[in-house]
């Protein structure tokens, strides 16, 4: 089919980008985009992922993004759908998720509007995001609005990577295209290259790991590129340095000897040198951070400890919130890819070691392996302590879980069932976890699931979600996006019956104030009435079982929804009654 109006420019720039999926709540103000979509595009690379809500379709990108390192497109509809989509987006720019968001606008000249298009016009609509987008744009002409979506595509997919947002009026969707246009070719706007270390920095870097005798690693986004992993697993094997996995990506694999992720603690007490890569927030990984109010109370590191970070964290910060924390006094930092900064590392760390006084490596090496098969062997210990627990305990739900998957091909796409995933499983690749989230989000996690999932469509993978009960209330309607394109996930839902993270705050805010800590339930039980999350499943098309209250009915039921999910080729949902914590 000829390219006629400038809505068809849109998909064939979409093409262009090597964008596989749109995913939408249907809206009249990018109504020429979705025709076009169907009717020139063949709804075709794009494929449309339709769903019930605008922070389920960013949510699902979200998640599609962090699986594959391809941005999808997300469209929403005017003022409202912005705005409805506007807390998922918040998370996509704090999870550096790259995507193209495309909202639709009625006509901006009032004559060519209809009735009701009032709502549907806004004097910038890109001003809602703003200060959540890497970029926004809203071009008013053919050639702008081509320039718009490469730039976009630029901005989205160079580091640190997050969503871009553009506006098109419907007046520009529905302009005719004249017969002689020819679409630019996308490989003339490469996305620029992340940048490097400097050498005089790595040199220096080098000297303080090779002389360092108590040397500490703390990783955190350095994980959204697989080949930065395995530059860390060389970095710290060459030195005997233990690295702690602070979780926003898979950085390290918890089956290495040199995974000291839950010593971090002790580490920190008497590290003399500590090198961040890819820091969230540097400063509250290092702080010692009270039990029951969550406050900050001083350091974990010796004073005289050297502290250096090599990541983008400064590329990442908005005025707006302070979302990378307090800022973390330091020896060094350096502005670069982890990606690329490690292997310059390694290689001029073969160089050095040579000049320096021998250090045992191998003996610390040793002790750190010690204390690595300890934890491990603890972690399974609690979880077979468990085992008769009633509620189920999530340290044995995790193990049930393991017991059952661990011979597929995994992925867990969401959460980790406050990190008994990661203490009991064997994390080996960095396919097999998606990453967690910063921002505080609640309700991005089903959708977040599906759009994992989505990216494996075809495989043999087995994608979990290890789904909070409360989290899911939020978006239950992402079951029916599951449903109608046949995503494959299995959904465990951690059933507490409560938003307990609320509870446990304001338990210790009455109890700080000499009041009564029995009210704390009000407004934080889910109990009256209990919700039937496998009833919910099933009213969508989802096979659903549960509630599962039996420690011994656990592993059944979860042998039959993985069948179900890989035979089937579809969701299914298990709903298991477990304790708040």
């Amino acid at each position: 089919m000829k390219m006629k109006y400038c809505s068809d420019l849109i998909v064939d720039l979409l093409k262009n980008m090597g964008v596989d999926y749109i995913a939408f709540n249907p809206g009249s103000t990018f109504r020429g985009i979705h025709e076009s979509l169907v009717n020139y595009g063949n709804n075709s690379k794009p494929k449309i992922i339709t769903c019930c809500h605008e922070s389920i379709a960013v949510s699902i990108a979200q998640g599609y993004f962090k699986a594959t390192g391809k941005p999808m497109a997300v469209a929403v509809h005017s003022v409202g759908g912005l705005l409805n989509g506007s807390f998922a987006i918040y998370t996509a720019q704090m999870d550096q998720s790259a995507m193209l968001i495309i909202g639709g606008q009625a006509y901006e000249a009032v004559e060519q509007r209809e009735p009701a298009d009032g709502p549907y016009v806004a004097l910038v609509l890109g001003n809602a995001v703003r200060d959540y987008v890497k970029w926004d744009d809203q071009p008013v002409s053919i050639d702008s609005l081509t320039e718009s979506f490469y730039r976009g595509y630029q901005m989205t997919m160079s580091e640190p990577k997050g969503p871009v947002y553009i506006t098109v009026s419907e007046g520009l969707q529905n302009q005719l295209m004249d017969e002689s246009y020819r679409v630019p070719d996308a490989w003339r706007y490469p996305v620029s290259k992340p940048p490097q270390a400097d050498a005089e920095a790595l040199q220096e870097i080098a000297g303080l790991l090779i002389n360092a005798k108590c040397p500490l690693i703390i990783a955190d986004y350095l994980g959204r590129n697989p080949d930065a992993v395995k530059s860390l697993v060389a970095l710290s094997e060459l030195l005997g340095i233990p690295v702690v996995d602070a979780g926003s990506r898979f950085n390290y694999p918890n089956t290495h000897p040199l995974d000291l992720t839950y010593a971090k603690d002790e580490l920190l007490s008497s590290a003399d040198v500590i090198l961040g890569l890819d820091m969230h927030n540097f400063h509250g990984a290092l702080c010692r951070i009270e039990q029951d109010s969550g406050r900050v109370n001083g350091n974990m590191y010796p004073k005289d400890a050297k502290i250096i970070h090599i990541g983008l964290q400064e590329l990442h910060l908005k005025s707006w919130i302070p979302h990378t924390g307090r800022l973390q006094p330091m020896h060094l930092s350096i502005c670069a890819d982890t990606s690329l900064a490690l292997p310059a590392l390694i290689e001029v760390c073969k160089q050095e070691i040579k000049r320096h006084t021998p250090i045992d490596r191998q003996k610390r090496k040793t002790e750190l392996t010690e204390i690595h098969k300890n934890w491990r062997k603890n972690f399974r210990k609690q979880a077979r302590k468990t085992s008769k627990e009633k509620p189920i305990s999530l340290a044995f739900l995790a193990s049930e879980i393991w017991e059952v998957v661990k011979n597929y091909d995994w992925v867990l796409v969401n959460r980790h069932l406050r990190g008994w995933a990661r203490r009991l499983w064997d994390w080996e690749k960095p396919h097999q976890w998606l990453g967690g989230l910063d921002g505080g989000t609640v309700g991005y996690g089903v959708a977040h699931s599906i759009g994992g999932a989505l990216a494996h469509c075809g495989s043999n993978r087995l994608c979990i979600d290890l789904q909070h009960d409360g989290d899911f209330l939020y978006t239950p309607s992402a079951l029916w996006t599951a449903a109608h394109h046949k995503i494959p996930l299995l959904i465990v839902m951690f059933n507490n019956r409560s938003y307990r993270a609320t509870f446990d705050i304001q338990k210790t805010l009455s109890k700080k104030r000499g009041r009564s800590t029995a009210s704390a339930v009000i407004a934080t039980d889910l109990t009256k009435p209990a919700v039937d999350f496998s009833g919910i499943a099933s009213s969508f098309g989802i096979y659903g079982q549960g509630p599962i209250e039996e420690p011994n009915e656990i592993r059944p039921a979860l042998e039959r929804a993985v069948h179900h999910v890989l035979e089937r080729k579809e969701c299914a949902l298990v709903d298991i009654i477990t304790k708040a914590r």
